[in-house]
């Protein structure tokens, strides 16, 4: 862009970021091609040998254990549009149960905590003042917790 802007092309510098993966773990096989808009440009970019690095090493980010496999969670219709209805049986009764659905940029758009002990449960949630898109139904207990894909339509 430099040089779009040095030309009249562009009139505007324009910074970007980039994120890179390297299967292998050796960061400098990461291959950020460049081009510009002449080819006797002799300027350093991303992949002349240059790798820009910050590492970020995260170890042990999952606080809550994943739910047993044998206790059941489902949720129905999938997509929903007026109602999800949420169906837990647990091998174990648990109480303090909190269940959750989380929007695709994360956001929490529904929470219930359920101060009851529980073995088998049916919750319906209400989606219809809900966007239309794909939602993660999260079910928490002392044992772990189990996410579930929810579409909603309109």
């Amino acid at each position: 862009m430099d040089t779009a802007v040095a030309q009249g092309i562009a009139d505007q510098r324009v910074y970007s970021s980039v994120l890179g993966f390297s299967p292998d773990g050796n960061i400098a096989n990461i291959d950020y091609e460049v081009t510009e808009l002449d080819v006797n440009d002799a300027r350093i970019f991303f992949g002349h040998d240059i790798v820009p690095l910050v590492r970020v090493v995260v170890q042990g980010t999952n606080t809550v254990d994943q739910l047993p496999l044998d206790n059941s969670i489902s949720a129905y219709p999938n997509p929903a549009v007026d109602q999800l209805t949420v169906k837990l049986d647990f091998s174990t009764p648990y109480s303090d149960v909190k269940l959750r659905l989380i929007d695709n940029l994360g956001r929490v758009v529904y929470y219930k905590a359920l101060n009851e002990t529980i073995s088998q449960r049916t919750e319906t949630i209400s989606v219809s003042d809900l966007s239309a898109g794909n939602y993660m139904l999260q079910v928490e207990t002392i044992d772990g917790q189990r996410s579930v894909p929810v579409v909603v339509v309109k």
